[in-house]
């Protein structure tokens, strides 16, 4: 049930409680949770887990109340099974351990609340966060079978723990998440309780040993279609590939033409399907009267023939499929340990060629990526936007934010490391899919889960053009971090407004909504010179989401509302709406200071060393006392000609003179030069130019 003995010493274990606190942590600034630490816990862990394949979409709704209490759900229509999941989050400065009462008492709470459900004792205003689990929970029809999870971040005993009686349904699963699993599950290469599968109940499965190189040894064999169906049932997603299981989820339509021939030709299956591709560390073969088989599989994965199996799944519940006449045939690639996280990927890769599936669907490493994480690590925000550059993070591998922050080690060193990344500056792969769908206008896709949305994104990502694709990728990435400004503003304005009900929901539609029916969309340029959106682009969004979150609701008929908002007929029909909204923003009206280079923004907290080394890059000293004075301000590039080349920027502190009174001192610095000119002392000509675009910018002199 929970993690074995890893061989991980004390203090590198607590070192990954400090870093998964620090994730937490940032993950609640982020989504504006700070007083909700459990559910950023909770939603941190369960991307994990749908990255894992363990759970479906999911969605966090926390309800508590004496006796029963629920923090997050999913529902997974082709196994019939309701994901449960209820979270202890203690937030120790030390590591602390969670005993078989205490978490027998959260399963009780957990089942309580869905046998509560299911009687219809429970009755939620549809605002609540949990209304549309409590609704799919009374549909007793719609699952038969139920997966508990209790996500802690103690560490749990080793024992197993038994699972709840729940009246009604007699599949139910036990799984406590704990701290040690969490670790584990996030280590590359580490490999929580592989898939170990017994083919003895069907004698086996004739095989024929194509083909043996190294430590790579191919069979060609047959599985009944029913054995496979049952196996998919038992364990899901987890077992195809990643890259495959997110290429199938992303679809989610059972392949007709396979439903058909269950249907009509079963015996004829083994004629039209391509098969499946799998993988494993191991097998036992036996042999009998000059024929072997494969006994049984140990860590097996599915790399190519996710659909043919979630098929066969979905058609062990149709009564009218001839299910026991279909074999499959199947192509088993046994790897040896040491070379299994090499070769999968690859034979993930090739496999899946055959079919409509892009390099980028299959590789988390593939150069779009790999590119954005280096422009995110060199590329400065305008120094004109804020008066102090900073960067946007953005976090291919997730939680290496909180290990680069750590890896400075000192207090002062860390506050460094933020004030270049700030914490609402970070973005993952999942994010960054979600502003380019919202760009694209595709709601629905939105508001489906992290895995499936950036497959999505990633089959329509164009490739690089081979001349220019150093521009193209920095341009891609100064447009990615302007559409991250939108949809960031967006879920702001409607968490302030509308709470956080159906949030995701009303802002993809909201912000798809104003694209669409806009005349003119946001200059994206101008977003990422500025670092905001303009005033009257967040005045639409403003007023527009309350009208969109009734359209919504109204639209769906009493629907389940996170389910309705990921079909596209909802799209369609809340597109066809007349929502009146002023005009987002002309560019002729957008932010002056990112058109001029003014900073309205002053810090006046730095030396003025530290100052042009944050607004310019370049470290240039004066030798006045004045000058380390942690007064100084970035006011704006001036567009003045240096000497030599480049413009020249202002800067400004204020002062107190011999006699007592108040002033502003300004300076002006050629970086080119790398000088420091007090206003006062520059040549006539450009003191003059400088002097009327401070009074153009209302600036203090």
């Amino acid at each position: 049930m929970t993690a074995q003995g890893s061989g991980v010493s004390a203090a590198g274990k607590v070192d990954f409680r400090a870093k998964l606190l620090a994730e937490v942590l940032s993950h609640a600034e982020i989504e504006g949770q700070e007083a909700f630490l459990g559910d950023a816990f909770t939603d941190l862990i369960l991307d994990d887990l749908e990255s894992e394949g363990r759970w479906p979409d999911y969605q966090v709704s926390h309800y508590q109340t004496r006796g029963a209490a629920v923090s997050a759900w999913a529902i997974d229509p082709a196994l019939k099974r309701l994901y449960l999941a209820i979270s202890d989050f203690e937030r120790a400065d030390i590591t602390t351990s969670i005993n078989r009462t205490e978490i027998s008492t959260l399963l009780k709470r957990l089942t309580g609340f869905l046998t509560r459900c299911r009687e219809g004792r429970i009755d939620l205003e549809d605002h609540h966060p949990a209304a549309d689990l409590v609704d799919v929970a009374a549909q007793k029809e719609a699952y038969d079978s139920v997966a508990l999870y209790v996500l802690t971040d103690r560490n749990a005993p080793d024992s197993e723990i038994e699972a709840p009686e729940v009246e009604g349904i007699e599949d139910v699963t036990v799984r406590v998440w704990d701290l040690e699993i969490i670790r584990r599950s996030r280590n590359s290469g580490e490999r929580l309780d592989p898939i170990e599968i017994d083919f003895a109940d069907v004698g086996g499965l004739p095989c024929l040993a194509a083909d043996q190189h190294d430590d790579v040894q191919t069979y060609l064999a047959f599985i009944p279609g029913r054995r496979l169906a049952s196996i998919y049932l038992e364990h899901g997603g987890r077992l195809l590939e990643r890259n495959v299981r997110a290429f199938l989820s992303a679809r989610g339509k059972i392949n007709r033409g396979i439903r058909d021939t269950i249907r009509e030709e079963p015996e004829r299956f083994l004629a039209y399907n391509n098969g499946l591709t799998a993988t494993a560390a191991s097998v036992t073969i036996e042999s009998a009267d000059g024929a072997e088989r494969i006994r049984s599989v140990h860590d097996f994965q599915i790399v190519n023939g996710g659909q043919t199996t979630a098929s066969l799944a979905v058609a062990a519940r149709d009564q009218a499929s001839g299910l026991d006449d279909v074999n499959v045939q199947m192509k088993l690639v046994v790897v040896g340990a040491e070379l299994i996280e090499e070769l999968v990927p690859n034979i993930s890769r090739f496999a899946n060629r055959q079919n409509n599936v892009q390099e980028s669907d299959l590789s988390a490493n593939n150069d779009y990526l790999v590119q954005i994480d280096q422009a995110s690590r060199s590329t400065w925000t305008p120094a004109a936007a804020t008066g102090r550059p900073t960067k946007w993070y953005f976090e291919r591998a997730r939680g290496s934010y909180a290990v680069d922050q750590t890896s400075f080690g000192t207090p002062s060193a860390q506050r460094k490391f933020l004030a270049e990344y700030p914490k609402s500056q970070k973005f993952g792969k999942n994010e960054l899919a979600l502003y380019e769908n919202t760009w694209a206008k595709l709601p629905h896709l939105v508001c489906r889960g992290g895995q499936k949305n950036f497959v999505e994104f990633m089959e329509r990502l164009p490739p690089a053009p081979e001349e220019g694709a150093e521009q193209w990728y920095r341009d891609r990435f100064h447009a990615l971090v302007a559409k991250a400004i939108i949809f960031k503003t967006a879920d702001t304005i409607v968490r302030k407004n509308l709470g956080g009900t159906y949030k995701r929901q009303v802002v993809a539609y909201t912000l798809c909504y104003l694209l669409e029916a806009s005349d003119r969309s946001p200059d994206l340029k101008l977003i990422w010179r500025s670092q905001q959106i303009s005033e009257p682009f967040a005045a639409a969004i403003a007023s527009t989401s309350g009208p969109m979150k009734e359209a919504i609701v109204e639209a769906g008929a009493g629907r389940n509302i996170t389910e309705w908002t990921k079909q596209e007929d909802c799209w369609a029909k809340i597109r066809a709406l007349d929502i009146p909204f002023e005009p987002l923003a002309d560019p002729e009206t957008a932010p002056e200071r990112a058109k001029q280079g003014v900073s309205r923004h002053t810090t006046g907290d730095l030396t003025l060393a530290d100052a042009i080394e944050a607004a310019q890059g370049v470290h240039i000293e004066g030798r006045f006392r004045r000058y380390r004075r942690r007064r100084w301000s970035h006011l704006g590039d001036t567009g003045v000609r240096g000497e030599l080349r480049g413009t020249l920027h202002a800067y400004s502190a204020p002062m107190r003179n011999a006699e007592g009174s108040d002033y502003i001192f300004n300076v002006i610095v050629d970086a080119q030069r790398g000088s420091i000119t007090p206003l006062n002392d520059l040549d006539e000509a450009r003191r003059s130019e400088v002097l009327a675009w401070m009074a153009g910018n209302d600036l203090p002199t």
